[in-house]
């Protein structure tokens, strides 16, 4: 049914996302923001996709709290189109009580997405996260305005805005799933298709989110990034970036030495990576790209990925689960100015 999304309709519910949610002002070396998105936490059971990430992510917050990180939860935190609130917060103690700490601090910001639109309800959110997180309100995003001598706006949304199963209909989506996908799918160790799962509805989406990016820039008429949750891919890919490739490429064939030649077959396979991956050669060679996205929390490797916004530079991260420990590494990272 992603057949029936269209651009304009995308577009409309970004536009109304992006006048309605709360801004928050800093200089470019004040505040650091991370954002995670698409945990979809369940019930410990086999589809529960975050509990292979649990240790991964929670090594991570701890890593952001004592760096002074501000946490902005993007969306599909809790699986909810499966599970009862209830269980849910039952089967994550521990992580709920490190995301308490920042919201303790003043340092925690959560946006709904479609899989945890419950959180739609306000009783709900008094019931079931007030507890832990007393007087929370849950956004439909949030916008971070950088100051500096090009002031530069990052909004952050889950990216299901506009989308007709999962944000015009989502509570049937909800109650298909809960009445008849799970008798269907689970049993049969399959998944549902959407564009977290499907590699053509993936990228059927997120040209229409590479389109809406920029269009946004032109409404606005200030520069502005779109960051976003809910394909599961993270991206991370600006112009600057792709021609700054290109010309180190050049530069490191023309001397030619045996240590400009190793570092250019390994600029090659970052470069063909980046190709392969995307698959979208018109936003790879010739558009502007103001679109990121976080990636997720429920990787099969236990793996996770997000975005990080702190010193007038954007960066796209994944922590690694190496079995004993935790470690983090930095995919891309750009200059807020430079894109």
């Amino acid at each position: 049914m992603e057949f029936l999304n269209n651009q304009e309709k995308i577009l409309s519910g970004f536009r109304k996302t992006y006048h309605m949610v709360p801004e928050i002002t800093v200089g470019p070396d004040e505040q650091r923001f991370v954002v995670f998105s698409d945990h979809h936490r369940g019930d410990r059971g086999y589809s529960d996709y975050f509990q292979r990430c649990e240790k991964t992510y929670n090594a991570a917050l701890g890593y952001y709290l004592e760096r002074g990180f501000h946490l902005i939860l993007l969306g599909d935190v809790e699986e909810f189109w499966e599970n009862h609130p209830r269980t849910v917060m039952k089967s994550y103690p521990l992580t709920y009580e490190l995301e308490r700490e920042f919201y303790l601090a003043n340092r925690l910001t959560r946006v709904r997405g479609n899989h945890d639109s419950l959180w739609k309800n306000p009783a709900l959110v008094e019931e079931y996260l007030g507890p832990l997180f007393p007087g929370i309100e849950m956004q439909e995003g949030l916008r971070i305005r950088v100051m500096g001598s090009e002031p530069v706006t990052v909004f952050f949304a889950h990216g299901h805005q506009g989308t007709f199963l999962s944000d015009t209909l989502d509570w049937f989506s909800m109650f298909w799933f809960r009445t008849l996908g799970s008798r269907i799918i689970h049993p049969f160790k399959r998944k549902y298709q959407t564009p977290a799962r499907n590699y053509a509805l993936r990228e059927e989406h997120e040209t229409m989110m590479f389109d809406c990016a920029a269009a946004l820039n032109d409404e606005i008429g200030e520069k502005t990034l779109l960051v976003c949750g809910h394909t599961h891919h993270p991206i991370f890919m600006s112009q600057n970036r792709i021609q700054r490739m290109q010309h180190d490429a050049q530069i490191l064939r023309a001397k030619n030495t045996k240590k400009s030649l190793k570092r250019l077959a390994k600029l090659r396979a970052q470069f063909e990576y980046t190709k392969a991956d995307f698959g979208l050669e018109e936003a790879l060679m010739g558009k502007r790209s103001f679109y990121f996205n976080t990636g997720c929390c429920s990787f099969d490797d236990g793996s996770i990925t997000g975005i990080e916004l702190a010193k007038g530079k954007i960066k796209l991260i994944k922590w690694t689960d190496e079995s004993t420990r935790a470690d983090r590494m930095i995919l891309g990272s750009e200059r807020l100015s430079a894109i």
